[in-house]
């Protein structure tokens, strides 16, 4: 799938519901709802993100070594590490050649709760600490974790429950 696919796909389902509804997103998936929220305000309520891959085109061209982007033109392929399946998986080209055609950080403004490890080496927590910069709309929970987040999930469900559901007085 491409980035424009995943928008387009996300962007069909929520024409389908007739409620606006809080979106929830991972790395890549993060990203992906980000430009969906920016993309379709009236369909998106609040935002919570895991890791949002966001800088994506360029955090690739930065990770590639000199010559591996003209190679994974040419032979059509290049294999990752794919987190959800843990094992290596083949990327088109024409992944990355979309990706490029999308913004770096999108302009969302609904309120959007973001965790990031201090650890990732994946996405860098700066890259959501820059956005956060930006956007009052948006709050940063810092974690002492990677990329996964698997092991401070605790921590996630309660601020998730207080930013979903908020306590009055």
């Amino acid at each position: 799938m491409t980035v424009t696919s995943q928008v387009d796909l996300v962007g069909d389902v929520l024409r389908q519901i007739a409620e606006p509804v809080t979106m929830f997103g991972s790395s890549l998936g993060g990203y992906v709802a980000t430009l969906v929220a920016a993309r379709m305000p009236e369909a998106v309520e609040r935002l919570v993100l895991l890791a949002p891959a966001f800088r994506l085109f360029e955090r690739w061209c930065e990770q590639l070594p000199d010559g591996a982007l003209e190679k994974w033109r040419n032979e059509g392929h290049v294999t990752v590490y794919h987190y959800g399946d843990k094992q290596d998986r083949p990327i088109g080209y024409g992944f990355i050649e979309d990706a490029q055609r999308y913004e770096a950080f999108a302009d969302f403004r609904q309120p959007a709760l973001i965790f990031h490890g201090s650890q990732d080496p994946v996405v860098p927590m700066e890259y959501s600490e820059t956005f956060v910069a930006g956007h009052p709309n948006a709050r940063l929970v810092k974690l002492a974790s990677g990329h996964e987040l698997t092991d401070v999930l605790e921590d996630i469900w309660h601020a998730t429950e207080d930013f979903l559901y908020p306590r009055s007085g």
